[in-house]
């Protein structure tokens, strides 16, 4: 549930870990198409404000072609109805594994959660977090001497360094520095189909001796730059 940039990561980390069938909604119909231009074989469901959890759902299910519903649905939205929808979405005994982060206090569907037996795990994105990401990025395939299955090795190695997850395409727009009041704008509208953003100095910092900006007549050939944050919507 959610086609922005956690959604999107979430959508290729199942894509690669074999999942199907797959169902992503979003309010944007931009981010669904983008959605489906990263793992074609996507369902996409388009949430139209107002429309209660429960019809939503039924949606979900319907374009799963699983009237039952779902064994596990990924909430990657943080809001009190998407989450909702994820808790009707699933059949009994699934799975609501909640990634979004929202407020602080939020209404859930306790007794459907409890006659179905559905589970409802959650996961601070933010913590620990990093050192897995830097071992994705860093880790290599090939265990010598080690006699152990092709997707065992991806899975340890990584899933972006063993190739099933490339990271590229989710960076649809570039800024200079000088420009990032433009990036924070274009984040928040949706109708401008961005997924994430990276806003790097216009000047850029050498890579030898000690860290300084360049000066504005100097070339920027000591690229990439020494600083680069990321703008999530």
């Amino acid at each position: 549930h959610g086609a922005g940039p956690i959604g999107l990561v979430s959508l290729l980390a199942a894509h690669a870990a074999g999942a199907i069938p797959i169902v992503i909604t979003d309010i944007a119909q931009s981010r669904l198409d983008f959605a489906k231009k990263l793992v074609p074989g996507v369902k996409t469901v388009l949430v139209e404000r107002g429309v209660e959890p429960k019809d939503v759902a039924a949606k979900v299910k319907a374009a799963a072609g699983l009237p039952t519903g779902l064994k596990l649905a990924l909430e990657c939205t943080g809001v009190e109805s998407s989450v909702q929808t994820a808790c009707y979405a699933g059949k009994f005994g699934s799975t609501v594994f909640i990634i979004g982060a929202g407020k602080d206090f939020q209404t859930l569907p306790l007794m459907h959660l409890s006659t179905n037996e559905i589970d409802v795990k959650l996961q601070y994105r933010y913590a620990n977090q990093y050192p897995k990401a830097i071992r994705a990025l860093s880790a290599v395939l090939h265990f010598p001497g080690e006699n152990i299955p092709k997707t065992d090795a991806v899975c340890r190695a990584g899933l972006v360094e063993g190739g099933l997850i490339d990271l590229k395409p989710l960076v649809t727009h570039r800024f200079t520095l000088e420009n990032a009041v433009d990036a924070f704008e274009t984040a928040v509208d949706v109708t401008r189909g961005g997924a994430s953003f990276s806003v790097s100095p216009s000047r850029l910092f050498r890579s030898e001796g000690a860290p300084r900006l360049l000066d504005e007549d100097e070339p920027d050939s000591f690229a990439p730059a020494a600083i680069k944050c990321q703008i999530h919507d």
